[in-house]
């Protein structure tokens, strides 16, 4: 294992990150003008242990690239989970969430921005960010993050604590500088007696001073605050106050310029040295304490000196107690607590009074007891290893030192690292954690340094303190380290394991946004001269590269000098853990060969028999018993080669002797009966297809290299404590296709190869695979193997030839296995046989299950027979056959069955009813006569028991009803065949043409359709009643809601299906669950949006607004169509409700005991029975609302508050409740007001549908003179329906529509069709009066209109020209010609009563109307 750098995150949308952060994608960088670097030594310098990276960087980028890394603030969170960057005053908070890869669906880490924005005061800028993520309080025994701490620094001197959404905390001002830095310590408790205990601290570093904040103070405030903060924001008042932090301030007195600086701590203090620093210190008179004060040491780099060592005293002198007052006062005064303190006693508020400015305390000087001087260098940055012992120092030469902390001295020096950013990994020893935990020793661990250098673009690895460098990868030179040397905080110091360690300590940010971190193996701290590890890792490197180049040569001859390396290399492995991942890289290659795979273990057998020393150890004794089960496995896949080399051809004659079905029953110890039932079925598969299967002979032609890797991987080698000689088992993890092509691979050659059964079984033995594997693995290939007939064989017998050999295979298997792990007592299930019956409930070919399921029933009886648990004369030929079904066993024929018997009896019975089913749906059939509007699209289904089973009590009748769908039959053939079967009370074999009496032409698909329907009832008499099945099958056309709103077509088959359900129960509850689960959502929203005040405009007249369909999840979803279909719907909810109120039968779901799951959901009918009664007063109203919605769509209305104007406050009250509710409904006398807006809005409906009278045309001329234009009303006629349903239901007096249609019709120029209307309106006077003003708007246009306009006026009488004068034309009107108005005009004359005031009138214009039409005619 080498050193990695792995991609583990991904910053996405990076274009929008940089965006907030205000920065520009692209910037020159400055570089100088001279390349020379006078310090840059080793600028190529190589070592043998380099590697790249894939996402390395030519050489020659351009200068235009991307710093917006180097200008930002970057904190990452130690648990991973927040990601915070800031530039100038900007804030951007980052979370993480997995994502998926759109091309290798990996789950990968990605970070979304969550929260950004300004969170600076005037005049400031962010200096230092840092994330402290809280450890949850409720498990303490396990780390998790509760929530995460955002800590900045800002310019001002500031210090402010947010929360992961920007919400502020707390805040204090330190000092009058800007922040430099941020650091934080995590509690960490003694490693040992003498060392001391690690606090939880906060570290905000100042120019001139460093301040410390306690850890338990400072995470219990911010807890506070974040409690008061929620209480505040739920409460909606008040604000956030909290006291101030406390802290300690030490400043940098004897140190010229400080730009970073690390808190060490207390350092371990011998006596020797104590006295040494006293008497150096105090002179030769000096009296020194017994013991060194306690102290805390603060490494700090910068100018003068280069480093320097602080020491801070803590014991101080204590104030006197007058000060100690005056500080109290002071403290009180400028808080206020003490404002609150006084409102408590006084019962005041206390006064709003400007914040005072907080007073800053001086920093405590530390002294400076040594350091590093050197005028010409100054540090720039230190970084302090995880155990305090080392510091890296970088500095403005471009060197890297290395500092020992306690003494202080420059270890190493590194050159050519300009800009350089350093961070630390502790890598423990893998081997020693199962030493430790068994022992009280602490495991070993080794210290890499990783140097980032921007300058060249690399990543280097280098081993503590004086180790090589162990790896280098070329990265972009624009990237950042990010190094977290500290855990979760807020522990209260309480020890919590892996709490103070980061999850992520060092990861390198690419500018892209991409995360990688760095992986180090612990053996490079080892040296490579003495160590047994070092040199079987190299050896690893060597074998893996020997496989990798097999992938392009395939001469003998390397192949020979491969194994002869490999062997040499197996050789020189010292360890057995090298040795065992020597053999899993072997078996993971999918280039390796089998001499490869037999020579490695031929290698470590014979060194293991020299070794006895090790016969006790664990590693020994697994990577023994391994290479045995290996050696076995790799000689039975060659002996599987050779047998596999020439297979015989399918078209080949498979036998001379003809296989009957007596042989069959006779040899499988089943009926003639079931094998006639069995191979009747298959001939019918025979007369569509010309073989049975699904695939043909596996040859791995495609990939040939990678046979011996799956093969080896299928199977698990067991232990060497293993009891069982064959202990070698399939694997349960592996995928069903690598199942099926090992099974392949292992038994093609049983069915028409003519190599000898017994050496299979020889070697079969010697492998050292469980019998039960074999078993398994020959279900496999039977399930997938393809049976095809060959010309002088019919495809029953070649199926019943291969059923012969199936069985011949399965009782070879029975002989490797004990038999008493096969059957056992007759009361209990065998584990061997459930196996079986797994794979063959879960298999998706009936049929071939079906076959199977003989086969193993037959060998299972002879096993029974052999123990003696049966006696043998109960099957001696098959005269007497063993019917599942148990119709011809009489009373005296009681035998006893085992359960295993007895399972597989069920398993039969059900497989032979999948058969039918499967081979059923199979069949892609069309009616030609009478269709369905829509079909449904055929699709081939791969079935098995257990999805069926899995699936639901309806499983059934569902893919039935789906069936039926494809076919487009119309459910009353359905109706009608369930009517006659009924009647009849007998089974009927074919339904003939003549009982086909809705069908006006004979279709002979649909009569196949019926014959097919009745031959799967005759297997589920229960499951496939006609109620279940149209129940089912309009529930298929629901499904697709996208097909069902934008496809009226499918929306008419829905209907349609619906209202051929017999029962009314059922129907109503499929109404129910329709309205519940969809139509309720779409139209409540729908409501809403034209119950709106203003409405906006819209685009595509009778299209959703894009808000509304965007909710619904269909774009195209025309509003009109759809609501169309809504009112079918409830009409045929309403009518359903209205007629099961009349009868109490309610229907029963019934379904097959043998299909019955008791943990299996219920069936769609089930649900649909289960339903409450509507209430149908309810149900009306909705009903009233929809079609009101159906006619505003469709003529696009634009009503303001339509539903507020059209319905009362109870009947809004009531939209949209449970339909079986029983709120207050509406009042059956509404108010004036209520009425009104009704009947203009009926009457304005009426008037808009004459637009959907069309003209017809016609090619007969002379039938257009005699009888005028043809129209089609039929649309007007279902609005007037419509409106007048309405108009009862509402109270309205439907005589005023019927006038105002008759009026509408003439205004529109259809004479003839308001004619036809005139009979049913009851107040005719009135309708006369009407209709004399169309009249007169008529004679008007054609007098006005007209050429000789004189001599017209001077046929008129006075009275008339008057009243003509007075009559308002206004609107569109349809000109007519005089006869149709002389026509109308007797109507008048006739409507009218003679006592009538406007009799005299009609009267005149009739003869006004005769005047002009002569004079017309004589001209």
């Amino acid at each position: 294992m080498a050193c990695q750098i792995t991609e583990v995150a991904q910053v996405a949308a990076i274009q929008s990150v940089k965006a907030k952060l205000t920065l520009n994608e692209f910037e020159v960088r400055e570089e100088p003008k001279d390349d020379f670097d006078p310090d840059n030594w080793e600028w190529e310098e190589t070592t043998p242990g380099t590697s790249s990276s894939s996402n390395a960087t030519p050489s020659g980028t351009s200068k235009e690239t991307s710093l917006w890394l180097q200008k930002s603030k970057v904190s990452l969170s130690p648990s991973g989970k927040i990601l915070v960057l800031a530039h100038g005053k900007q804030l951007v908070v980052l979370n993480a969430f997995l994502s998926t890869r759109d091309q290798t669906r990996e789950a990968v880490t990605e970070y979304n921005v969550t929260s950004h924005g300004n969170v600076c005061q005037p005049g400031e800028e962010i200096t230092a960010v840092l994330c402290l993520p809280l450890i949850s309080q409720l498990n303490r025994s396990s780390i998790g993050t509760e929530w995460t701490c955002i800590a900045v620094g800002y310019s001002s001197g500031f210090v402010r604590f947010y929360t992961e959404d920007r919400k502020l905390l707390t805040e204090q001002e330190f000092e009058k500088e800007p922040v430099i830095h941020l650091k934080c310590q995590s509690f960490k408790r003694a490693a040992h007696s003498e060392a001391q205990e690690q606090p939880e601290e906060l570290y905000v570093m100042y120019p001139s001073s460093i301040v410390t904040l306690p850890g338990f103070s400072l995470f219990q405030t911010l807890r506070g605050c974040r409690n008061q903060l929620a209480r505040v924001e739920g409460s909606g008042s008040g604000s956030v106050e909290s006291p101030p932090l406390v802290h300690t301030k030490w400043g940098f007195a004897e140190q010229d310029q400080v730009n970073d600086c690390q808190v060490i701590g207390l350092p371990p203090v011998n006596t020797y040295d104590h006295l040494l620093t006293a008497s150096l210190c105090g002179g030769f008179e000096a009296v020194a304490k017994s013991s060194a004060p306690a102290h805390d040491l603060v490494i700090a780099t910068g100018r003068k000196p280069y480093v320097g060592y602080h020491f801070t005293v803590k014991g101080t002198t204590q104030p006197l107690i007058v000060g100690v007052a005056k500080a109290v006062s002071s403290a009180l005064n400028s808080t206020q607590g003490f404002l609150s303190l006084k409102s408590y006693f006084t019962g005041s508020k206390p006064a709003q009074e400007k914040k005072q400015a907080q007073t800053i305390e001086p920093a405590e000087p530390m002294g400076c007891r040594f350091g590093l001087g050197d005028l010409w260098r100054q540090g720039e940055a230190i970084v302090m290893s995880p155990n305090k012992a080392l510091s890296a120092v970088c500095d403005s030469l471009g060197r890297v030192i290395l500092l020992d902390n306690r003494t202080g001295v420059a270890l190493r020096m590194w050159k050519g690292y300009r800009e350089a950013q350093c961070g630390w990994f502790e890598v423990r020893d893998p081997a020693a954690k199962q030493a430790s935990s068994k022992s009280k020793t602490r495991p070993r661990s080794a210290l890499f340094l990783v140097i980032y250098v921007p300058k060249k673009g690399i990543i280097e690895i280098w081993a503590m303190q004086n180790g090589p460098k162990v790896a280098s990868f070329n990265v972009t030179k624009e990237g950042r380290l990010i190094y977290t040397n500290y855990g979760h905080v807020g522990v209260n110091n309480v020890p919590v394991k892996g709490s103070s360690r980061s999850l992520f300590p060092c990861v390198y940010m690419h500018p892209d946004g991409v995360i990688s971190t760095i992986s180090i193996p612990f053996h490079f701290a080892l040296s490579a001269q003495n160590s047994k590890q070092a040199k079987d890792i190299h050896l690893l490197k060597k074998l893996r590269k020997i496989l990798k180049e097999c992938k392009h040569e395939e001469e003998a001859d390397y192949v020979e000098a491969a194994t002869q390396e490999i062997s040499n290399l197996m050789k020189e492995l010292s360890c057995c853990e090298a040795a065992l991942q020597a053999v899993d890289l072997l078996l993971a290659s999918k280039y390796t060969r089998p001499q490869y795979v037999l020579t490695a273990v031929d290698t470590i057998l014979a060194q293991s028999s020299e070794n006895d020393e090790e016969e006790n150890d664990h590693n020994y004794k697994t990577l023994k018993h391994n290479c045995v089960q290996l050696q076995k496995l790799v000689m039975f896949f060659n002996f599987l080669q050779e047998q596999n080399k020439n297979p015989p051809s399918y078209d080949s004659v498979i036998s001379s002797d003809a296989v009957t079905v007596q042989a069959l029953s006779v040899d499988l110890l089943t009926s003639e009966k079931e094998m006639e039932s069995l191979f009747t079925l298959v001939n019918e598969i025979s007369e569509q297809n010309s073989s049975i299967g699904s695939g043909g002979r596996v040859t791995f032609q495609d990939d040939d290299s990678s046979i011996l890797m799956e093969f080896l991987s299928a199977f698990d080698l067991g232990n060497f404590g293993s009891a069982h000689q064959r202990c070698i088992t399939l694997r349960k993890d592996k995928s069903d296709d690598c199942v099926k092509r090992i099974a392949m691979t292992m038994f093609q050659d049983w069915l028409h190869g003519d190599n000898s059964t017994a050496e299979w079984m020889n070697q079969a033995e010697a492998s050292g695979i469980h019998a039960q594997s074999f078993f398994i693995l020959a279900l496999h290939f039977w399930l997938q193997v393809q049976h095809k007939s060959p010309p002088n064989m019919s495809l029953s017998m070649t199926l019943a030839a291969d059923m012969l050999q199936l069985n011949r295979l399965l009782n070879n298997i029975q002989t490797l296995a004990d038999q008493s792990e096969i059957v056992i007592d007759t009361s209990e299930l065998s584990p061997w046989w459930e196996e079986a019956r797994r794979i063959l409930f879960s298999a998706t070919q009936p049929l071939k299950a079906l076959t199977a399921s003989y086969v193993c029933r037959g060998v299972n009886l002879k096993m029974e027979m052999k123990l003696g648990s049966k006696s043998e004369s109960k099957f001696p030929t098959g005269e007497e056959p063993m019917d599942i079904s148990g119709e011809e066993a009489g009373t005296a024929d009681w035998e006893e069955l085992s359960m295993d018997t007895v399972q597989w009896n069920v398993l039969l019975r059900q497989l032979e009813d999948l058969s039918v089913l499967d081979f059923v749906m199979q069949q892609r059939i069309k009616v030609s006569v009478d269709p369905l509007p829509r079909c449904l699209k055929w699709k081939s289904a791969s079935i098995s028991l257990n999805l069926v089973m899995n699936k639901g009590k309806g499983a059934i009748s569902e893919y039935v009803a789906y069936w039926i769908g494809t076919t487009g039959i119309q459910p009353k053939m359905l109706v009608e065949l369930d009517r006659k079967l009924l009647k009849e009370e007998a089974t009927v074999d074919k339904l003939e043409p003549e009982q086909a009496e809705d069908a006006v032409v004979f279709d002979p698909e649909a009569l196949k359709i019926l014959d097919l329907l009745q031959r799967l009832r005759n297997h589920f008499p229960l499951s496939l009643q006609c109620n279940q099945l149209l129940a089912s099958l309009f529930w298929e056309f629901i499904q697709d809601r996208t097909q069902l709103i934008t496809n009226s077509d499918v929306a008419s088959a829905a209907i349609t299906v619906l209202h051929s359900i017999p029962s009314l129960s059922l129907r109503q509850g499929m109404c129910s669950l329709l309205w519940t689960l969809y139509l309720k959502q779409d139209l409540e929203k729908i409501s809403r949006f034209f119950n709106k005040k203003v409405l906006p405009n819209l685009d595509n007249v009778g299209f959703y607004p894009r808000h509304i369909f965007e909710d619904i999840g269909h774009s195209d979803a025309k509003l009109s169509s759809y609501l169309d279909f809504c009112v079918r719907f409830l009409d045929t909810y309403f009518e359903a409700a209205e007629d099961e109120g009349e009868t109490s039968k309610k229907a029963e779901v019934l379904s097959e005991s043998i299909w019955t799951n008791a943990s299996a959901s219920p069936s769609l009918s089930q649900i649909a029975l289960s339903k409450p009664k509507v209430n149908f007063g309810l149900l009306e109203l909705h009903l009233q609302l929809v079609t009101v919605l159906f006619m505003v769509a469709s003529f696009d209305f634009r009503i303001a508050s339509l539903i507020s104007n059209l319905f009362d406050s109870a009947g809004q009250a009531a939209f949209f409740l449970d339909l079986h509710a029983n709120p207050r409904l509406p009042s059956h006398n509404p108010s004036t007001k209520l009425t009104n807006s009704r009947t203009q809005f009926l009457l304005r409906v009426i008037s808009a549908s004459m637009q959907n009278i069309l003209l017809v045309e016609t090619s007969d001329f002379e039938e257009a003179e005699l009888s005028g234009p043809r129209v089609d009303a039929s649309q007007a006629a279902l609005w007037m329906g419509k409106s007048l349903i309405l108009a009862s239901s509402w109270g309205i007096n439907t005589d005023i529509l019927r006038r105002h249609q008759i009026c509408e019709l003439y205004m529109n120029g259809f004479d003839r069709l308001a004619e036809e209307n005139v009979m049913s309106v009851n107040d005719k006077s009135l309708l006369a009066s009407q209709l004399l003003m169309i009249v007169g708007q008529r004679l008007q246009i054609a007098v006005t209109h007209s050429a000789d306009l004189a001599e017209r006026i001077s046929i008129l009488s006075p009275a008339i020209s008057n009243w003509l004068e007075n009559v308002n034309v206004g609107g569109a009107y349809c000109a007519s010609s005089l006869a149709d108005t002389a026509e109308l005009v007797g109507l008048v004359v006739q409507l009218l009563p003679e006592d009538h005031n406007e009799r005299r009138l009609a009267l005149l214009v009739h003869d006004a109307c005769n005047s002009i039409t002569k004079t017309t005619s004589d001209m």
